[in-house]
């Protein structure tokens, strides 16, 4: 079989005129467009992420200062755990430190309901000691010192 070209020209189509070669101008602003609506998106996303974390950061900093509140209930508890110890007479109870009568507190943000608990329990203590018989193991004071910075 032979080739031969074929015998009407006009039957052939310009394949030029009917693909175009480049993108056109439209397509470009088009896809330009599409690109700039990503990134805003892509920004929005990360404004969101970054919003998102400083809610993270902050319940972090609430659940520490439970922590802090909490380990504070733990220390002013000290006031409260005084050791009772029976005289000798069996005539009184009386509060004592368990191993000293130094009590330390190292933490100095006491809040209002902490410092009127605080303010009783020195009352009840006050009026113990002041009421009860002589204990030889019963300290004669209750020294109270506050840290404003823990070291």
């Amino acid at each position: 079989m032979k080739l031969r070209p074929s015998p009407r020209p006009e039957d052939r189509s310009d394949q030029t005129s009917t693909r175009p070669s480049q993108p056109s101008r439209q397509a470009k602003v088009n896809s330009r467009a599409r690109l700039n609506l990503d990134h805003a998106r892509l920004d929005m996303d990360h404004a969101r992420l970054d919003v998102d974390h400083a809610r993270l950061d902050l319940d972090h900093a609430r659940l520490d200062l439970d922590r802090e509140v909490s380990q504070n209930d733990r220390d002013f508890s000290l006031l409260v755990c005084l050791a009772r110890t029976d005289c000798s007479n069996d005539r009184a109870n009386g509060l004592t430190l368990m191993s000293d009568s130094l009590l330390d507190f190292y933490h100095s943000d006491f809040s209002k309901a902490q410092i009127i608990q605080l303010s009783e329990d020195l009352g009840r203590i006050s009026t113990l000691l002041d009421q009860a018989t002589y204990c030889p193991d019963r300290p004669a004071f209750v020294q109270l010192l506050t840290a404003a910075t823990s070291t």
